[in-house]
């Protein structure tokens, strides 16, 4: 199932002015929660999922599909260039799969990029790379706050043509940027290039975001959360974030990156089709052979019985 067309995700700019362009600091407020126009279908895994960079056949197709660009008409409405610089579609677009099971979240994610830059040896600041800032909080029901946010940042691939995986925690109200592994050595990650598309598949444990968050939840149909993909682009090398030369796409956030109470929707939903989670087992669509077979023995058994019938009738002429 495809879900809209276009987007691209937010950045944080520099240090100071670059961890967020609207940065939260402990204490301060956030504007009200706002009931999203726009709610993706997080559907429950039926297909294995290897973390290798490689789309697999049929590995994902058990998600919905949702592609960002400049052309998407939900980020038209609800998302911005943050910087001011626009990349049109041509130049770049992004294509987002996820699904759930009772462990783990999985994101895939493919970036068409016609000018792929990275600066860094670490993920802690994908706004001064092509990069991505995947904003994701826990919905309970009432007004979210910055401690349910859960933030992953990747490279898809870096220098030495690896992943990069790091990630903003919040306590008291403050982010801190890390890539120290103890926060991302739960995670399995995979990153491929193959042309101008490069691939990253993530698999993210639901104790990691729990162990990171104060809202409780249960990984189950009907869980709800929040997300906006903030997707950094680079026009050249070694451009400063915030820069000319430097934008970043955030899909989905009413002008308000950092505030999660204006980001879009996130449900967990039942597996597409009603499929099964034992990949062993073939789904209960196609034909019934029993069902067949019975089908025929009442086709052959009629026809006899319709050629008992005609005989009948000719002897008794």
């Amino acid at each position: 199932m495809k879900i809209f067309g276009g987007i691209i995700m937010k950045k944080a700019v520099s240090l100071l002015s670059a961890v967020t362009l609207t940065a939260v600091f402990a204490g301060s407020a956030l504007a009200a929660k706002v009931t999203p126009e726009y709610t993706y279908e997080c559907a429950k895994l039926t297909k294995a999922v290897t973390a290798d960079g490689k789309v697999d056949a049929g590995e994902w197709d058990d998600a919905n599909e949702l592609v960002i660009n400049n052309d998407n008409e939900v980020f038209k409405k609800h998302g911005q260039w943050q910087g001011g610089n626009v990349t049109e579609t041509s130049e770049l677009s992004v294509t987002y799969k996820l699904k759930w099971d009772e462990n783990n979240l999985y994101i895939l994610e493919q970036r068409m990029d016609k000018h792929y830059i990275v600066n860094d040896t670490s993920a802690k600041a994908p706004w001064n790379n092509d990069g991505t800032l995947f904003f994701f909080a826990v919905d309970g029901g009432g007004d979210i706050t910055v401690n349910d946010r859960y933030n992953p940042f990747w490279i898809t691939v870096g220098k030495e043509n690896k992943p990069l995986v790091a990630g903003r925690y919040y306590k008291d109200g403050n982010g801190t940027e890390t890539d120290d592994t103890a926060y991302t050595k739960n995670w399995k990650a995979g990153g491929a290039k193959d042309g101008d598309v490069y691939t990253m598949e993530l698999i993210i444990p639901w104790s990691d975001i729990k162990a990171n968050t104060i809202t409780d939840f249960t990984a189950a149909e009907v869980a709800n959360f929040r997300f906006t993909p903030i997707i950094a682009n680079m026009s050249e090398t070694g451009v400063a974030a915030g820069g000319a030369g430097w934008s970043q796409l955030n899909f989905y956030d009413n002008k308000d990156a950092e505030n999660p109470n204006q980001w879009a929707g996130l449900k967990l939903v039942a597996a597409i089709g009603g499929g099964s989670n034992n990949n062993d087992t073939p789904p209960a669509t196609g034909y019934d052979a029993f069902g067949v077979i019975a089908a025929l023995v009442i086709v052959i058994a009629s026809a006899g019985l319709c050629g008992t019938v005609v005989l009948m009738k000719k002897k008794a002429r």
